[in-house]
């Protein structure tokens, strides 16, 4: 019993500090990233400029900085298109021209600091402390 209350304070202590959801994420990412770009094929600026005009493109999505487009064709395939800035208003052309929708991708937020993380964690594990010890209980769980 009491080795599973030690096991219990520990999972607390490290869900409380954060870092579960700090590192957990950056373990996860890089292996569905890798898996989705190995699952999207690639086509160039020409061959997208005529599946536009032979409407065999459903939906593209342009990235913010216009370093890339991502089609998604009429049998649900994921295409990439590596594109440069001035490309972008042709292609934007060839779209509205063939009536498809089109948007722009945001950019993905920066994730927080490692020291961000750690303050707000320690300073949750703080408050759960001034929590137990104001109910009475910190003698409990010092073990």
């Amino acid at each position: 019993n009491q080795t599973g209350r030690r096991d219990l304070m520990v999972h607390f202590a490290l869900f409380s500090l954060g870092l579960a959801p700090l590192y957990l994420p950056t373990l996860l990412q890089p292996s569905q990233e890798a898996l989705l770009h190995r699952s999207i094929q690639t086509w160039g600026i020409s061959t997208l400029r005529q599946q536009i005009h032979a409407r065999h493109v459903a939906k593209v999505a342009f990235y913010a900085d216009e370093s890339a487009v991502e089609v998604l064709d009429s049998n649900g395939l994921q295409r990439r298109v590596a594109i440069f800035p001035g490309v972008a208003p042709i292609l934007l052309q060839d779209l509205r021209s063939e009536k498809l929708p089109f948007f722009v991708v945001p950019e993905r937020p920066q994730a927080p600091s490692v020291v961000l993380a750690f303050a707000r964690g320690f300073v949750s594990m703080l408050v759960v402390i001034l929590v137990i010890n104001a109910l009475g209980m910190l003698d409990q769980f010092v073990w």
